[in-house]
Order: C-alpha cells, then structure tokens, then sequence
C-alpha cells in the first residue's frame, strides 16, 4: 500500500497528467487519508472527488463538486451523490447551485431529494429568488401532501401560465390554500375564466358582495343569482348549498350546471287548518244560500 501511496503523492505534486488513471487503477491500495490530502494541497479536485465517492464521503463529494465545479461537476454523478449525503443542508446548498450554474436542470435535481427535503423551505426558498417555475413538476409531485404553500406557489404558476384549467381543477380537489389571495388574484385577470375561478372562490369564502359583484361585471348572471340566492337562505341552511366537488369543477371551467328549483317551503300544521277551516265556513254559506 505504501508505495502505491507515495507513487500517488509524487504524481499529484510532478506529474499530475497521471494521477487520476494512476488513482483509478489502484484507489484500493491507497492510503486514501494521505492521498487526499495531497490532491487537496495541489488542487486536483477531479481526482479529490473521485477519492471521496470511493471512500463513501458523500457529503464532501458533493460539497466538492458544488465549490470546485468547473473540474469536478457531473450532472448524473451529483444527483446520484446527493442521494447519500447525510446532511440535509447540503440540499438546500445545491438548490442554491443549480439555481446559479445549472436551473433548467433543477427540476430534475429535485427528484433526487424529493423525499427528504423540506417542502415548505423550498418553496420560500426558491419564491425569495422568483424562480418557483422551474420546479413545477416537483410541486406537482408533492402536492399530494396539501401543504399550503405547495398548494400557493402551484396555483400562482397556473395564473402567470394562464392555465386556468389546472387551477380550475386544483382548487377543488386541494383546498389547503389562501383563498382570498388567490381570488385577489384572479379577479385582476383578463381572461374570463380566472375572473369566474375569483368569483367561485369568493363565494365559497362567504364573500358575497365581491362575488356577486365579480359575475355582474362579467354579466355571469346565473352565477350572481346562484351566489345571491345562497347568501340569502344561507350556506348550509338551506336548500341552496355551496358547489363543491365536480359540480364546483364544471362550473369553473366553464361547462352547464343543471340546478334543479328550489322546493316550495311546507306550510305548518296550523296554517293547514285555518286554511281547511275557511274552506269549510265557505261550503256553509253557499249551502245556506242556496237554501234561501
């Protein structure tokens, strides 16, 4: 072991054109301490990497690929690398990275760490930096946990791409979000269906007056009376209810609702009987009459 070692050393420091296939050949017989630590004073950072990963130092693989990446940096070997690593923050430092040499493939980087990531600092982080599109597969993928700010930063990428049918949708089957923003942001909208999409959200959130005057602005009238209607029997109370489910879906992408009338409200007891009671005093007097 020695004296491949000491050869290692002398190549790292001479003859550095062949150190890496010299360390290829022979990194089982390394001393990989001391060969590290001369690639290190000589600034080899290919062949400090290639060193690491064999001795399973993920973390300072990576963390060696991130600060050295003009020689050391590889695509498939970070991502793989990163997947080791035992320090989370080395996450949250190579988002930072990617973000800086590589952000069109950060999306795929994600995928990596997915799993062992914290969704919500991700999102603050990449929101800080205005970058959350580039993600938007990895929000799509995590969305299934309902966290509020996934849910957020999804639905905002679906107003600035104007995909009205993913938000449509995305609201009513996760609806841990900030409505009221997210009405806000739709009424501003110029296409139609983002106003309708604020209008419905309003509704939901009891906000009648912005919803109902959202529809009239757009001459929605089924939806301003459907909305004035439930305000006025109450959401819940009533036999007019709030959409939800497919119904509320239809709706905000634009296709026919049928709604059925409302029922006629049940007279009570006693005003059946003063009504039968009249009926009966009328019948008297056009018998007594007709005997006069």
């Amino acid at each position: 072991m020695g004296i491949f070692t000491e050869l290692g050393v002398l190549y790292a420091k001479y003859k550095d054109s062949k150190l890496m296939e010299h360390i290829k050949l022979f990194w089982s017989r390394l001393n990989i301490r001391k060969m590290l630590k001369a690639c290190e004073e000589n600034a080899h950072w290919s062949e400090l990497t290639f060193l690491y990963l064999h001795y399973e130092e993920y973390d300072n693989a990576c963390v060696s690929m991130m600060d050295h990446a003009s020689e050391a940096y590889e695509h498939a070997k970070f991502k793989d690398t990163l997947a080791k690593v035992q320090n989370t923050e080395i996450f949250y430092k190579a988002i930072d990275f990617y973000l800086q040499q590589q952000p069109l493939m950060l999306s795929d980087l994600m995928t990596a760490m997915a799993q062992r990531v914290d969704h919500v600092r991700v999102v603050h982080q990449l929101r800080k930096v205005g970058h959350l599109p580039l993600v938007r597969a990895y929000l799509l993928a995590t969305q299934s946990h309902n966290i509020k700010e996934v849910n957020d930063a999804l639905y905002e990428i679906y107003v600035q791409e104007e995909d009205h049918e993913s938000l449509a949708a995305g609201v009513v089957e996760f609806t841990n979000f900030d409505a009221i923003e997210m009405a806000q942001m739709c009424e501003k909208h110029q296409l139609l269906q983002f106003r309708r999409i604020g209008a419905m959200l309003y509704k939901n959130a009891k906000k009648w007056a912005q919803s109902i005057a959202l529809s009239k602005q757009d001459k929605v009238w089924e939806e301003a009376i459907s909305t004035a209607r439930v305000e006025r029997l109450g959401a819940g109370g009533g036999p007019a209810q709030l959409l939800c489910g497919r119904e509320a879906q239809r709706v905000l992408l634009g296709l026919p609702l049928h709604v059925l009338p409302a029922a006629a409200p049940r007279r009570c007891a006693r005003a059946l009987v003063a009504q039968q009671l009249d009926r009966l005093c009328h019948a008297l007097l056009e018998i007594g009459r007709a005997h006069v």
